[in-house]
Order: structure tokens, then sequence, then C-alpha cells
């Protein structure tokens, strides 16, 4: 039961990063570094207080977001 839980959480976080992929990809137009901007804010402002914070993040990575520690490089 414990593996469904897991594999059924796995696929809601797959699809709220999808669509925060989709609503970033569409309001930076054709901006590349604008699209990673907007995609890491929604999804640390969407994962800021959800328990499975470092799932999200690991899957949102694959989508583009830049985590914390390389972000001040990125963003600069």
């Amino acid at each position: 039961m414990r593996n469904i839980e897991r594999g059924y959480m796995n696929y809601y976080l797959i699809n709220q990063i999808e669509d925060i992929a989709d609503w970033a990809s569409e309001n930076s137009g054709t901006s590349y570094e604008d699209y990673i901007k907007l995609f890491t804010f929604e999804v640390d402002k969407t994962f800021k207080n959800h328990g499975k914070r470092n799932a999200a993040i690991f899957i949102a990575v694959k989508y583009g977001y830049v985590p914390n520690k390389e972000r001040k490089c990125e963003f600069a």
C-alpha cells in the first residue's frame, strides 16, 4: 500500500510541475532565461511548505528548476 501511495504522489507532483512548466512557458514568451526564472519562482512558491518538497524539487530540476545554491550565479 505504501508504494502505491508514493507512486500516486509522484504522479501528482509531476502533474503539478508540468502545469507550472506550461504556465511559465506561456508567460515567458520566447526567452528561455525568463522561463527558468518564472518556473523556479513558481515552484518555490508552490512547494514552500509542502511535505514532499524534496521530491518535487528533484522532479522540477528535470524541467529547468535552478536550485538555491546555484541561483545566485545564474540570476545575477
